[in-house]
């Protein structure tokens, strides 16, 4: 067993995902070795929590060089304008997916099932926990780590944005699915590091 094999029947996160990388091409394979030992992710938790961290400064630093071109007052309607039209994307693909297997509602508990959807495959650092859900009101409480919370403090512009930023994000699914829903947000906890409590109630007026 040469030196690249062995350091795959460790890695199991590699393992798992070695397909997509197999045309890579290294000047030797010691430095492979080397580089997947001290860089590659160990394990498909850690892959996953890295990708959350590079998601969030990529929207920081977004926002960041927006301060740049436009007043610092405005840069909150860019982070709304991103997360909004990001719940009417995500919808979208939802839509177009399979849903044979999971029944698919139009109400508030199909706004529910796309933050969800969201949240397993893009934000694992939320954890949620449905306290309510009917089709006219369903309640959804995150804790865990607000990835961009963490990243605008880190950056030092959290004081621009209005918190939870997500709140566009169920508008967007919101009109993406022609409902008529209203999200409401309360902040429990909201630290710099990320740590949060936040509960979202997702109800209809009329």
């Amino acid at each position: 067993m040469n030196n690249t094999a062995a350091i795959d029947m460790h890695n199991e996160c590699y393992l798992q995902i070695a397909t997509t990388r197999e045309k890579d091409v290294y000047p030797s394979e010691l430095f492979k070795v080397k580089m997947l030992d001290a860089f590659f992710p160990k394990t498909v938790s850690q892959l996953t929590t890295d990708l959350s961290t590079v998601t969030s400064m990529f929207y920081g630093v977004m926002l960041e060089s927006c301060i740049n071109l436009f007043p610092e007052s405005e840069i909150d309607k860019v982070s709304k304008d991103f997360f909004y039209r990001l719940g009417r994307v995500k919808t979208k693909a939802i839509l177009q997916q399979d849903n044979s297997s999971c029944e698919f509602y139009a109400d508030a508990r199909g706004i529910v099932m796309v933050l969800i959807t969201a949240i397993y495959n893009a934000s694992p650092e939320y954890i949620f926990k449905i306290t309510q859900y009917s089709a006219k009101e369903s309640i959804i409480n995150l804790t865990g780590k607000d990835r961009y919370y963490r990243a605008a403090t880190t950056l030092g512009i959290a004081h621009l944005l209005v918190w939870p930023t997500l709140t566009p994000f169920f508008s967007g699914i919101n009109d993406e699915l022609g409902l008529d829903f209203t999200v409401s947000a309360t902040i429990n906890q909201l630290d710099e590091n990320g740590a949060c409590d936040i509960n979202f109630r997702i109800f209809c007026e009329k």
